[in-house]
């Protein structure tokens, strides 16, 4: 058993079932490269592919924090749902 140096794909850090978890921007390439390929003239190079995937990908990440950066109404929720209660005497 081959204890120093780890391993390659080993030491531990593997998801269930042995297989890495991919995220961030190598995650979005695995789950949107097919529907981006198809939306795309055929013959598209890769190059092609990955440009649209990129844009795509900076797309979202702004959406994503603009809805981050936008305040919650907590509070405005908070008052209007005291507005409408009861309280029995």
């Amino acid at each position: 058993m081959q204890i120093k140096p780890v391993p390659r794909g080993g030491g531990g850090t593997a998801a269930v079932g042995g297989v890495k978890a991919v995220g961030g921007y190598a995650g979005f390439v695995k789950a949107h490269f097919a529907d981006v390929k198809k939306s795309l003239p055929a013959g598209s190079s890769q190059k092609e592919v990955m440009e649209a995937l990129g844009r795509k990908y900076r797309e979202e990440k702004e959406s994503r924090a603009a809805e981050a950066t936008t305040p919650r109404s907590g509070v405005e929720d908070l008052t209007r749902a005291l507005d409408v209660v009861v309280l029995d005497d």
